[in-house]
C-alpha cells in the first residue's frame, strides 16, 4: 500500500474522530459511565479537549502539507468571534440576576436566581468550543480534504444500519399491539399512546434519526440508482409515522415527494415511458388512498375528531406549551443581553429551572430548549450567533439556486431540507447549519455542506479561493 493511499485512509479516520470528538464535547453529556446523563466534570473536559484539539491539528497539518486544505479565514474568523463572544457571555453572567415571571396559568408569581460556579462555566466554554470545531469541520475542512460524496455514502450506510437496529428494538420493546394501536385510535385521544420511541428518550429524537435514514436512502439512490434504496427511504418514512412526530412526518413526506418528482424530470428523456407509468401508479395509489381515507372519515362523521386529535388533543407538544416556554425565554433575554446572549448551556439551564419552578406549565416542565431554534440561537449566543446561522443557511440556498443546473437532484434535496428545517425551527430547536448535536450535524453534512462545496468550486468570495 503506497503512502498516498495510507494518508487518504488516515484522512477519513481523522475526519470521523474529529466529528465524533467535537460533538461529544459539544453535547456535554458523559454517556459512557454509571450515570450516562450527567454533564462533564471539569477534569473530564480537560482530558477530552486536548485529544479533540490534537485530532484537529493532525487533520489540518497533514492536509496543508498535502496542499489539499486552504484555510478559509472568513469562516475561521467568524467562528473565532462567536467563540470569544460566548466566552465573554459565560464569564460575565451574574449569579444574582433575578428572573421574575408569572406562572403559565397566570395565578402565581415566581422569583428565581440561578447560580453557576467556575467549574461549570469552564466546561460550558469548552463545550461551545466543540460546537465551533464541529462547524469548522463541516463548513470549511471536510469538503476540501476528501471526496465529500464518499463521506456522505459512508455516513448513509452507517445511519441505515443504526436506524434498522433502532426499528428492530422498537418492534421487540413495544410489540405488534402498540403498532396496531395507532390505526385503531386515529380518531381518538388515545392516538398518542401509540407513539414509538425505540431506545431513545423521546419519540421526536427517534423521528429525527429515522428522517436521517430516509435522507440516506435518497442519497444512496442518487449515487447508485438502485431502486431498493428508495424502498429503504419509504420504510424509514413508515416508521416515522409510528413516532407520531408531526413535523418529521410532514417534512419526510415533502422531501420524499420532492425527490421523486425531481428524478421523474431529470430522467424523463432516458425512461420516458417507465417514468410515466411509475408516476401514474404511485400518484394514483397515493391520491386514491388519501381520498378513500377522508371519504371514510366523512361518512363515519369522524373527520372533525381526527383533525382535533392531531392538533388539539395531545398536551405535551401543543403550541400552547410552546407559548409557555417562549414567555420564559423573553424574561431571560430581557434580563440579559440580546446581542451576545446568555451563553452556551447557561441559557438552557436557566430555562430548565424556570420550567421546573412553574408547576402549572404541564409538559413544559423540565424542558431545556426554547422549542424555537431562532430563540435558542439568541439565547445561546445572541443576535450575533443567529445572524451567523442565517448567513450560513442563506449562502447555502443562494449556491443551490445559483448553480442548480450543475447537480439538480442534490440541489433539490438540499434546498427542500434546508427550507423545511427553517420552518421547523420556528417550533423546534433544530440546529442545522451551525449544529449543536451530532444528529443535526449529519443533516447539515447532507444538505448544507454539498451546496457550500458547490460555491467553493465556483470561486465565491465568501468561501475563499477556488481550489483545484
Amino acid at each position: 500500500m503506497n503512502k498516498e493511499r495510507v494518508l487518504t485512509y488516515l484522512n477519513y479516520l481523522l475526519i470521523l474522530l474529529c466529528g465524533l470528538g467535537a460533538f461529544y464535547l459539544a453535547t456535554n453529556v458523559v454517556l459512557f459511565s454509571s450515570h450516562p446523563g450527567d454533564n462533564f466534570k471539569l477534569w473530564q473536559t480537560l482530558i477530552i479537549v486536548p485529544i479533540v484539539l490534537g485530532l484537529f491539528a493532525a487533520l489540518i497539518i497533514i492536509n496543508i502539507k498535502r496542499k489539499l486544505y486552504k484555510p478559509n479565514y472568513v469562516i475561521i474568523g467568524l467562528l473565532s468571534l462567536l467563540f470569544i463572544v460566548n466566552l465573554i457571555s459565560i464569564l460575565a453572567y451574574e449569579n444574582s440576576t433575578p428572573y421574575a415571571f408569572t406562572s403559565a396559568n397566570g395565578e402565581f408569581n415566581y422569583f428565581l436566581e440561578v447560580a453557576f460556579n467556575a467549574e461549570q462555566r469552564v466546561t460550558y466554554i469548552f463545550s461551545f468550543l466543540g460546537v465551533m470545531l464541529g462547524s469548522l469541520l463541516l463548513l470549511d475542512i471536510i469538503h476540501q480534504v476528501c471526496d465529500l460524496k464518499t463521506v456522505i455514502k459512508c455516513v448513509c450506510f452507517i445511519v441505515l444500519v443504526f436506524a434498522l437496529v433502532a426499528i428492530i428494538y422498537g418492534y421487540v420493546k413495544f410489540g405488534k399491539d402498540r403498532y396496531f394501536l395507532l390505526y385503531k385510535n386515529l380518531t381518538h385521544g388515545e392516538l398518542y399512546h401509540a407513539s414509538i420511541s425505540s431506545f431513545f428518550e423521546t419519540k421526536n429524537e427517534y423521528a429525527v434519526v429515522l428522517f436521517i435514514a430516509l435522507l440516506s436512502g435518497l442519497y444512496l439512490h442518487h449515487y447508485y440508482r438502485k431502486w431498493f434504496y428508495l424502498i429503504a427511504s419509504l420504510y424509514a418514512f413508515i416508521n416515522i409515522v409510528h413516532t407520531l412526530s408531526k413535523q418529521m412526518i410532514l417534512l419526510g413526506a415533502v422531501v420524499l415527494i420532492a425527490y421523486l418528482i425531481c428524478i421523474f424530470f431529470t430522467t424523463y428523456h432516458k425512461h420516458k415511458k417507465l417514468n410515466i407509468i411509475t408516476i401514474s401508479i404511485v400518484g394514483g395509489l397515493f391520491v386514491g388512498l388519501l381520498v378513500a381515507w377522508f371519504v371514510y372519515l366523512g361518512a363515519a362523521h369522524k373527520l372533525q375528531a381526527f383533525m382535533e386529535n392531531i392538533y388539539y388533543t395531545k398536551g405535551s407538544d401543543t403550541m400552547q406549551t410552546r407559548f409557555f416556554i417562549w414567555n420564559k425565554v423573553m424574561v431571560i433575554l430581557n434580563m440579559n443581553n440580546w446581542g451576545r446572549g446568555i451563553g452556551h448551556i447557561l441559557f438552557g439551564n436557566i430555562l430548565h429551572e424556570m420550567n421546573l419552578m412553574d408547576v402549572t406549565s404541564g409538559e413544559a416542565t423540565a424542558r431545556y430548549s426554547a422549542h424555537n431554534a431562532y430563540l435558542q440561537y439568541i439565547g445561546e449566543g445572541g443576535i450575533l450567533l443567529l445572524l451567523a446561522e442565517l448567513m450560513v443557511l442563506g449562502w447555502s440556498i443562494y449556491f443551490g439556486i445559483r448553480y442548480f443546473k450543475q447537480d439538480k437532484e442534490q440541489s433539490v434535496l438540499s434546498l427542500v431540507v434546508i427550507t423545511g428545517y427553517m420552518l421547523v425551527m420556528i417550533i423546534e430547536s433544530a440546529s442545522i447549519g451551525i449544529a449543536f448535536t451530532l444528529d443535526y450535524s449529519i443533516i447539515t453534512l447532507m444538505s448544507v455542506v454539498p451546496l457550500i462545496e458547490l460555491g467553493r468550486k465556483n470561486n465565491k468570495i465568501f468561501l475563499g479561493k477556488k481550489t483545484v
